[in-house]
């Protein structure tokens, strides 16, 4: 069997079997057929364009709001030679803004981190069956005058006001749908503006190929020492909660990667690994792990501590957040040797702090735990920290002792949930 070459202008294979409006006209749904079976991406493209020249398409409205679906049968084998079917639908992307005149490439750019991390995590299938998509009209958005007079919306008064002489009993009414259409626009543009900025950010995390960070990189005398920020001097830190983190690293392909992060924010501590070794995908572990501060600090500034932050976590810390941040949310301080003291992030209404605590406690980790008596590495560190080393026959007690404890824990925690 040959499989033909699929080209953006050659529709063969892709076969529009449905075209509605949904209730009230909220939104126009195209349901393709992929016959073919063409993959993922060169679908995508035939899909777009082929919409893109529809009349119905481009009358609907200039600026909409596109999801994709992707339909395919998944298969799971139960190990009994009975191999069971089933028809499945997942969303391909996160809700895309686009107008009549936004490219292929435009679009791809806000959907391709999505697709290629998501979409198939956890399913038994490629290639789709068929594509649904969905387009709502957003040019009611950008027509929409938002006056704001004393912490209140005028528009949200004028319209109250207009429904109250014509049906003054269902004022009430009106009033509340009319308010939760504003909060679900308001919720879509937030969603649109995250996406575009995580774009930006990850072609600019990727900028450098993933060039690989050695940790003993800070040894380079400095040229002109007035140019670096000086502690003028100490000051006690009221007592006040705080968070630990820290970032597990491997060499692959020499480049040093994070594949996990661990961090004690709650009463229970919150792990983060690497789906796949690549740098796309470091990325995206950070942007998971800094949702995850946002969502669970209860105080509108944090501190978290990382043992070695200038000379080792930092490092890497810095990379994602030069990328991902705007410079005005991002304060720095280094000292002579160009080790970080502390990063100050301000991400909506929070700010995150990171320092190092081996400027406090200037011993090792394990030495640290020992003073405090608390338990800390399972075994002495291991210098060839490489993924290979697993497979290292003279560790693989080591590494079956890590396992058993590891799996005593879940079992522990598992049986404290039930």
């Amino acid at each position: 069997m040959s499989i033909l070459p699929v080209h953006p202008n050659d529709t063969k294979g892709l076969e529009l079997i449905n075209l509605r409006f949904g209730p009230n006209r909220r939104f126009l749904e195209f349901l393709f057929l992929n016959s073919r079976l063409i993959p993922i991406v060169p679908a995508m493209e035939i899909i777009y364009n082929l919409i893109r020249k529809n009349e119905i398409y481009r009358n609907f409205s200039d600026r909409k709001i596109i999801i994709t679906y992707i339909i395919g049968i998944e298969y799971i084998d139960h190990g009994d030679g009975y191999p069971e079917s089933r028809k499945i639908e997942i969303t391909l992307h996160k809700n895309t803004v686009v107008s009549n005149y936004t490219s292929w490439g435009e679009y791809y750019a806000f959907i391709r981190a999505h697709i290629k991390h998501s979409y198939l995590d956890g399913y038994n299938f490629d290639i789709p069956t068929m594509f649904r998509v969905r387009v709502w009209d957003v040019d009611h958005l950008a027509n929409t005058k938002l006056i704001y007079s004393s912490g209140t919306l005028s528009i949200i008064e004028k319209v109250r006001e207009d429904i109250q002489k014509l049906d003054p009993e269902n004022k009430t009414r009106f009033y509340d749908k009319f308010t939760k259409l504003i909060d679900k626009n308001k919720a879509r543009s937030k969603a649109y503006s995250k996406s575009k900025r995580m774009s930006l950010a990850l072609r600019k995390y990727l900028k450098d190929h993933g060039r690989g960070y050695s940790t003993m990189a800070h040894s380079t005398k400095i040229l002109n020492k007035n140019q670096l920020i000086f502690p003028l001097s100490r000051r006690s830190l009221n007592p006040s909660p705080f968070a630990t983190m820290d970032i597990e690293t491997i060499t692959f392909k020499g480049h040093q990667l994070p594949f996990l992060i661990s961090i004690k924010l709650t009463s229970q501590v919150k792990i983060f690994r690497l789906k796949k070794l690549d740098v796309e995908s470091v990325f995206f572990m950070w942007v998971e792990f800094f949702d995850y501060l946002e969502e669970k600090s209860e105080s509108n500034t944090i501190t978290i501590f990382t043992h070695n932050l200038g000379g080792f976590d930092g490092i890497f810390l810095s990379k994602f957040v030069n990328a991902y941040f705007e410079t005005d949310q991002l304060e720095t301080v280094v000292d002579t040797y160009r080790k970080y003291i502390s990063f100050r992030i301000k991400s909506n209404d929070k700010t995150f702090i990171f320092l190092d605590s081996l400027r406090i406690f200037p011993v090792a980790l394990q030495s640290l735990c020992s003073v405090f008596e608390v338990e800390g590495k399972l075994m002495p560190y291991n210098p060839p920290h490489k993924i290979k080393i697993y497979f290292y026959i003279m560790i693989m007690g080591e590494f079956r002792s890590i396992q058993r404890q590891r799996r005593n824990e879940e079992t522990c925690e598992i049986c404290r949930s039930g």
